[in-house]
């Protein structure tokens, strides 16, 4: 009998080790996939070693995450292919990402972009622009809700939202890079219709055919050229050379020198569209970019930029920067959201995070001027909102913001 009990323990223990090992083989095919290189990878694959890999293991939170970006490269793997989501995809997707906020609140995994959280906001987000783009505005704003009922759109992030639209003057123009921007401005336009004002473009989707034709068509923005053409428009040949553009505003002229993208000797479909949009504008709206825009998506205009908190400012005359007292209430905004973060989010710790260091590159523009009193105002108020165990920085950066501090005394 004893003999009997032993082999059968043998036998149960054989079978779950292979299916441990089968699970693993499965959790890193499907992961693979995601490696390849843009035209090799096939996620109907993924989705399939991830889907019996999700039967072997159901509390794996890992495999529920891989599979939930399965779908979603399914549904739509770039926002060229935004308009063609499908609602029965999308709610497969969703929940992926819900088991994995369930099963763990706090994801550790490795990421492909997105945290659960910011992919559920990124997910219904895309399906809310999808029901605009086709002017279906109760669709919208039942995709939006549902987004954020499922779990999506967090208090700190619409709040950094609102922030951001109140650092625009009237009706300007806002740059967005990201989802992490751009699905909460878009909420809050659209669901608590909060300065709607403002325009907000994303400068991932410029390059998807049909995003600029959109814009056009719901007079949110010109760019100057007719409709067929900014369907088809792809990048050109280009020389570094000056740019000059009439500003309406204070009737002068605005200059300066466009370089091509990254020294490759040509300007991409988004730089040609934000060149024509500038022509065509001749700043009459205030045109800003949100934090952390990618410098080489900014037309060389970096130079050019008034830096504030949660939005820069295209400066195109001899504006001067923001007073101190504007920059501090502007801080003090920001950082109050941080009593607002879901603490379970990686990408909203990093997002509010991320402050500090325009905070710490104003700090020394101040004790280079040595206005000490304002550097040290700002820094106080950085770390008694940002403290160390709760949004955490490496130990070079939290010793050069402890030096800026010591200048200040």
């Amino acid at each position: 009998m004893k003999q009997l009990i032993t082999i059968a323990l043998m036998f149960l223990s054989m079978h779950v080790f292979a299916q441990t090992e089968t699970f693993d083989e499965l959790l890193k095919s499907g992961k693979e996939e995601f490696k390849k290189d843009y035209e090799s990878q096939d996620f109907s694959i993924a989705a399939a070693n991830l889907e019996r890999a999700v039967s072997l293991r159901p509390t794996s939170a890992a495999a529920h995450y891989y599979l939930g970006y399965a779908y979603s490269r399914l549904n739509a793997k770039d926002g060229e292919m935004m308009l063609g989501m499908s609602l029965p995809l999308l709610l497969k997707t969703s929940e992926e990402f819900e088991k994995v906020n369930k099963l763990t609140p706090k994801y550790t995994g490795e990421l492909i972009v997105l945290d659960p959280y910011s992919k559920i906001s990124s997910e219904w987000g895309s399906m809310a622009m999808k029901y605009l783009y086709s002017n279906e505005l109760d669709s919208a704003k039942w995709a939006f809700t549902e987004g954020k009922k499922r779990g999506g759109f967090g208090v700190a992030m619409l709040q950094l939202a609102k922030n951001s639209l109140d650092a625009c003057s009237s009706d300007a123009i806002l740059f967005t890079f990201g989802d992490s921007w751009t699905f909460p401005l878009w909420y809050v336009q659209n669901i608590e219709d909060y300065r709607k004002d403002v325009a907000v473009i994303d400068a991932g989707l410029i390059n998807a055919a049909w995003y600029p034709s959109f814009l056009v068509k719901n007079k949110i923005v010109d760019f100057g050229r007719p409709i067929a053409e900014l369907d088809t428009l792809k990048y050109a040949k280009w020389t570094d050379k000056n740019v000059t553009i009439k500003n309406i505003k204070n009737n002068s002229t605005f200059t300066w020198t466009i370089n091509s993208n990254g020294g490759s000797g040509y300007l991409y479909r988004g730089d040609r569209l934000l060149l024509s949009l500038l022509k065509k504008n001749e700043f009459k709206r205030d045109i800003y970019f949100t934090r952390l825009y990618d410098d080489d998506s900014r037309l060389s205009l970096s130079e050019h930029i008034i830096k504030g908190v949660s939005v820069d400012k295209l400066n195109t005359g001899k504006e001067e920067n923001l007073s101190y007292e504007k920059y501090k209430t502007e801080l003090s905004k920001n950082l109050n959201a941080a009593k607002l973060i879901n603490l379970n989010n990686e990408s909203e710790i990093d997002l509010m995070s991320s402050i500090r260091y325009p905070v710490y590159m104003q700090a020394k523009k101040y004790i280079e001027a040595d206005n000490l009193a304002s550097a040290k105002e700002i820094l106080v108020l950085l770390n008694s909102n940002l403290p160390y165990d709760r949004f955490p920085i490496s130990n070079e950066f939290k010793m050069e913001l402890d030096r800026l501090l010591k200048l200040t005394n």
